[in-house]
């Protein structure tokens, strides 16, 4: 990984977090802010939040009949590469815990210009 790179010690930050290795992710992140110091995707690397859901009814795909609490966590792996992971319990429902990691893919805002441009 070359010394000027803050991309490649996000990423590096980020796995670490993912793998619950938090103290060499806050080394990372510190090296990609000494390369970058006032870059916000560094600084707000991490956005973390909570969700409560409620399902009224069976189904074979998300058989979780009751009411859940989860926290979560996006990890910003760049501008397009996001790691999403939950995780949590029943409050009222026959599930004990629950859990998912996903990816999401950010398209970039170049791809819809026409969005960008005022039509008369």
């Amino acid at each position: 990984m070359r010394p000027d790179d803050w991309t490649g010690f996000n990423a590096l930050g980020a796995f670490y977090e993912w793998q619950g290795k938090y103290k060499k992710a806050i080394a990372a992140y510190e090296q990609a802010l000494q390369v970058t110091p006032d870059n916000s995707q560094v600084l707000s690397n991490l956005a973390v939040g909570a969700e409560i859901y409620h399902q009224t009814e069976y189904q074979t795909d998300f058989p979780n009949v009751g009411t859940a609490f989860n926290l979560g966590a996006v990890i910003d792996l760049n501008d397009q590469n996001h790691l999403l992971i939950s995780a949590g319990q029943s409050i009222d429902g026959p599930i004990g815990f629950q859990c998912y990691v996903a990816y999401q893919y950010t398209f970039a805002d170049s791809l819809f210009h026409f969005w960008n441009h005022t039509h008369e």
